[in-house]
């Protein structure tokens, strides 16, 4: 589900909490090392597991990333050395 914009935590907690049951939830969360994904994730989890015992895990992503050679051939090192994205996965049941 991507609705092409940015909401807030809370707001994204309420939509999640809207989904009709049974249904499965998966919120990626991408960016540089070090920016807070981690945090965010456990912040999702915390909230969605107190509305609902052991409904919500993270997926963690750690080591998941693009090889050098790839990011090489995409170009992502041109020039400049750039960080390696990574990713948080939370995994939502309902």
């Amino acid at each position: 589900m991507s609705t092409g914009k940015q909401i807030e935590l809370n707001e994204l907690i309420a939509l999640i909490g809207r989904q009709e049951p049974p249904s499965r939830t998966i919120i990626a969360i991408a960016g540089a090392p070090g920016s807070g994904k981690s945090a965010l994730a456990e912040s999702i989890t915390r909230k969605l597991n107190n509305q609902e015992a052991e409904s919500t895990a993270i997926l963690p992503m750690d080591g998941f990333h693009l090889d050098d050679s790839v990011l090489r051939q995409l170009g992502s090192h041109a020039g400049r050395v750039r960080q390696k994205p990574s990713m948080s996965l939370v995994c939502c049941t309902r």
